[in-house]
């Protein structure tokens, strides 16, 4: 471990223990539920997506499967380390966490992962694909109607996707169309990258046929390519995959 990755290490737990286990582990030796002398083995923090306050649990109390990995130490010998630990408890499906893991008072392993809403995010990730798998056979049979209508829906359904990934979004779960708009466009503005752009250019513009196609309002003219829109959203479901691979 270089020097600075150990600094790195020491001030992650400064900073977890000050904020989290340590005012965690006062309280409980004066509610006396553990020992005077007790010794921090594992401690965990969940973090909740409604921004409830963070549960704590220590030592035998936390609870994760531990993903693990051989590495290479010397003369071609191998150990095995943890790689990865994410939570088991499908109560907690939807919550963020922060785990460590200690040996003789060093950090022997941490894990973090601040994404939320991860079971629903999962639900609306199959549901936008469902959407996308139809516009594109409407898109190859030229119905241009459903074309736009089930292209909305999935890029839709991909920024609500996006916005439930941030810690209090403020979005709520039933949201209408209005608001999923204005939210995700608001998160548009001082951004350089094309393809956040491009992202927002396709919902809005489908958001404005998808009237004319679903209800027949008004004359339905179509000024970009469908491949366009299609590699778009593919792009964004394979993004929003790749997050919790």
């Amino acid at each position: 471990m270089t020097s600075n990755s150990r600094e790195f290490s020491d001030n992650l737990v400064k900073n977890f223990m000050g904020l989290f286990f340590t005012p965690e582990i006062e309280k409980r030796k004066r509610e006396k539920t553990i020992d005077s002398d007790f010794k921090l083995l594992a401690g965990q923090v969940i973090f909740f997506p409604n921004g409830t306050q963070p549960l704590v649990r220590l030592n035998d109390e936390v609870s994760a499967n531990a993903k693990l990995k051989d590495v290479e130490i010397e003369n071609g010998k191998k150990r095995e380390i943890i790689d990865k630990i994410t939570l088991n408890e499908k109560e907690f499906e939807n919550c963020g966490h922060a785990t460590f893991i200690f040996l003789n008072d060093k950090l022997l392993h941490c894990s973090f992962d601040f994404h939320r809403n991860k079971a629903i995010i999962k639900n609306h990730l199959d549901s936008a694909k469902e959407f996308y798998i139809t516009a594109e056979y409407a898109s190859k049979e030229n119905l241009l109607n459903a074309f736009i209508d089930n292209a909305f829906s999935s890029m839709e359904i991909l920024a609500k996707s996006e916005l439930l990934l941030e810690p209090m979004s403020g979005l709520d779960k039933k949201a209408n169309h209005n608001r999923i708009k204005s939210e995700y466009n608001k998160r548009a503005k001082n951004i350089s990258d094309e393809f956040e752009k491009d992202k927002r250019i396709v919902l809005n513009k489908l958001s404005e046929l998808r009237n004319k196609a679903r209800y027949l309002k008004g004359d339905l003219s179509f000024d970009f390519e469908k491949e366009e829109i299609m590699k778009t959203i593919e792009k964004t479901i394979n993004r929003i995959e790749n997050i919790y691979n």
